[in-house]
């Protein structure tokens, strides 16, 4: 993951359908990916590598979620549920990043 990164001025993501900043934190987290939280945002420090969830990552009918934890899973594998919304934002999307994609 490199040097990591800090996404800040991002609080209002905590009033939308749902608390997106701790739905990323909870989707990273499952992928073994440490992430500190703070009131604007999160921080991930750097020099992490994903590891494969122990469980199907709950992508909370977010396709924001799904869409970022289905290319953390081309790199680790992974099960997701709540993926489908993707198709209403980006046809498509689950073919693309990943050619063997069955639906499921």
């Amino acid at each position: 993951m490199g040097g990591g990164g800090v996404i800040v001025g991002a609080s209002h993501a905590r009033g939308k359908e749902s608390d997106r900043i701790m739905s990323t934190i909870r989707m990273l987290s499952a992928f073994g990916i440490a992430v500190e939280e703070s009131h604007e945002g999160l921080k991930i420090p750097g020099r992490q590598r994903p590891k494969p969830p122990t469980a199907p990552i709950d992508c909370e009918n977010d396709h924001r979620l799904a869409m970022t934890a289905a290319v953390i899973a081309t790199k680790v594998g992974g099960d997701l549920s709540g993926h489908e919304i993707c198709e209403v934002t980006h046809p498509g999307f689950f073919e693309m990043v990943l050619p063997n994609f069955d639906g499921s």
